[in-house]
């Protein structure tokens, strides 16, 4: 019994005292207790009132559907209500338990599989959320509001309680930031905060620009008041009953059957009969390290092995370790002509299924990998054999790969990533490697399906390519699988991005309010300055320290940089007039009007207009960057 497309299963039973039980009648079980993680897609749209839904798959990937029959059941006690209950934990309660008999559908017959299917459904418990973010939120806002109408004081005091209030704001996006994959959509706790963020914002603009709308209306009559208002990671004790025949079962074995187990027998003594498992298969003669002896001994025939590749799932990216782990389930077939017969001799049986330990197996190793495990119990791995030579095997992993990632545009990159895969065993003389693909998974939707709520797959392809280390003889042959991936920049957009813009407009009106004094003014800028470098820490925890600042770090650099330019022209833009009145008091230029009048109000609107613009060109800039990717 194996896991289709999961992350991590364990099996706690003890190797060394696992048992069965056999009944007369030919009946076999035995108890299984397992952990298990599944790459569940999550829907975070509701987030945190949402609904999960998850699925385990188990199957029997060796044999086909004619030759095995699979059923499912659950014992009665573990449907009840108050048994479903206490599946949950403490954030998430399971609300039913199904499972179903299903069909993997691989367009080829021969290749299909059945797979039993545990459907579990989950809700989450929102109560931490409501307390941890959304009523201090609203809290917040509602004393920000008070405060930002408050008579009796200036408007940059005003100012900046709005912008330690969005600040608050932007680390509250980062502290949920945490608790959902970095997915397209913006979850519903996402929008309450954006909108607390939108509501202090036009709170901060209606008491900038208050006085100048008074004296816009000041023939109209005030008529009212306004009011302002996660690699899930799941762990399961599964209890597998297996049986080999159905609930009525039929005591009357057929005679034929006993018949086929005869021959059968007699036909495994015959073909194992001088088979040596430990030695390989593999055409040696006439070949040894001497390249001369290997350039005369090209006519030999080479021994073939294949690799099929049956599903590919990503399922994380490390940034920062540049390491990118993939679940992978795949088979390998080669030849080995010791093990043949003539079918018609044996009542036409033309497959035999052995333990893989009773015959000889290549070495499938992952070359230049970080980590590779097999999920196979090493108890229980199979291989099948055909009457002409062919043997074939199933092999779940999970694979993590070193890939250099280019950070440049991130977080509208596009990456990829190569996982190879050798016989490092056997000279490229020796063998020739294939690399297939069952055809359905290189269709367009199940592209996309390989990826997860933060990267989208874009192409899956393979090749056979060789590293040569320049001596003719120690040269390897790799199967390359070619996985193309692209960022999806919406949280990136929604958390860093947008909110950034916002502060910075903010604080930019505020540092150039003439009725504040230079002190209060100074402080909206370092605050705001201060948000920003938080904002830095945020996205350091997702990319590598590599030599290359990326795009988004570009951005919030630049953001940086208005706002320091902004704090310095109010530091100094009093100086500079005072010193350019003093030097034409000297000079007594014709131009001295002209020069006193536009270092005024003239020379302040342009820095402030002109600061503006840098700061919604340098938004922009991320906008077109996001559009054209």
């Amino acid at each position: 019994m194996s896991a289709f497309g999961v992350n991590d299963v364990v099996d706690f039973r003890d190797e060394a005292f696992r048992q069965v039980s056999i009944s007369y009648r030919g009946e076999i079980y035995t108890y299984m207790p397992i952990k298990i993680s599944i790459n569940c897609p999550l829907n975070m749209k509701m987030f945190p009132f949402d609904h999960q839904t998850c699925h385990i798959r188990l199957c029997l990937p060796m044999f086909y559907l004619r030759e095995v029959k699979m059923l499912l059941e659950f014992y009665q006690h573990v449907l009840q209500p108050s048994q479903i209950a206490s599946m949950g934990n403490s954030e998430w309660r399971v609300l039913n338990v199904t499972g179903k008999i299903e069909i993997l559908r691989y367009n080829q017959r021969s290749s299909d599989l059945k797979t039993c299917v545990f459907e579990i459904t989950m809700e989450r418990n929102p109560m931490y959320y409501l307390y941890m973010i959304i009523f201090p939120s609203f809290l917040i806002n509602t004393i920000s509001i008070f405060a930002i109408f408050l008579k009796k004081t200036d408007k940059l005091s005003k100012l900046n309680v709005g912008i330690t209030t969005m600040m608050t704001m932007v680390f509250i996006l980062g502290f949920i930031a945490d608790s959902i994959p970095k997915t397209g959509d913006i979850p519903l706790l996402g929008i309450y905060i954006l909108i607390n963020l939108g509501i202090m914002i036009v709170a901060i603009a209606f008491v900038a620009f208050r006085d100048k709308l008074n004296n816009m209306l000041a023939t109209r009559t005030e008529t009212g008041k306004k009011d302002c208002r996660f690699k899930i990671n799941q762990r399961l004790s599964l209890t597998l009953f297996t049986n080999m025949i159905e609930n009525n079962v039929n005591l009357n074995v057929q005679k034929d059957y006993y018949e086929y187990l005869d021959v059968q027998s007699q036909l495994v003594d015959d073909v194992f009969k001088d088979y040596k498992e430990n030695v390989a298969p593999i055409l040696t003669r006439g070949i040894s390290d001497d390249t001369t002896v290997f350039k005369n001994a090209s006519y030999l025939p080479k021994w073939n092995y294949t690799l099929y590749i049956y599903y590919i799932k990503l399922v994380d990216v490390d940034e920062p370790m540049e390491k990118v782990s993939f679940v992978i389930e795949l088979m390998e077939f080669w030849y080995d002509a010791r093990l043949t017969w003539n079918a018609t001799k044996y009542q036409d049986i033309k497959t035999i299924y052995v333990r893989q330990d009773s015959v000889w197996s290549p070495t499938l190793s992952g070359f230049g990998v970080n980590d590779i495990e097999d999920f196979r119990d090493s108890d229980f791995r199979q291989v099948s054999i055909t009457h002409y030579g062919a043997l074939y095997t199933y092999i779940p992993i999970a694979i993590s790969v070193n890939c250099p990632l280019d950070m440049r545009l991130f977080p509208f990159d596009e990456q990829d990533c190569y996982i190879r895969f050798c016989l490092p065993m056997y000279y490229k003389r020796e063998i020739d490697i294939f690399l297939q693909f069952y055809k359905v998974i290189l269709k367009k939707a199940q592209i996309e399906a390989t990826g997860n709520s933060e990267w989208r797959v874009t192409n899956v392809s393979g090749s056979i390519d060789v590293v040569k280390y320049g001596d003719d003889v120690s040269d390897i042959e790799l199967c390359v699988l070619h996985i193309s991936m692209k960022r999806n920049p919406m949280y990136y957009f929604y958390m860093i991005i947008f909110p950034s813009y916002i502060i910075n407009t903010v604080s930019i009106f505020g540092i150039f309010m003439k009725e504040a004094d230079r002190m209060s003014k100074l402080n909206v800028g370092i605050t705001t300055m201060m948000t920003m470098t938080f904002i830095l820490g945020v996205i350091a925890d997702d990319i590598p320290k590599t030599g290359v600042i990326p795009l988004l770090g570009i951005y919030i650099i630049v953001n940086l940089g208005i706002m320091l330019f902004s704090i310095g022209v109010i530091a100094y833009l009093d100086k500079l007039r005072k010193y350019v009145t003093d030097r034409l008091k000297v000079t007594k230029s014709k131009h001295d009007t002209k020069i006193k009048k536009f270092i005024g109000k003239p020379l302040e609107n342009i820095l402030f207009w002109g600061l503006h613009i840098a700061n919604l060109l340098n938004f922009s800039m991320m906008i077109v960057v996001w559009v054209s990717t």
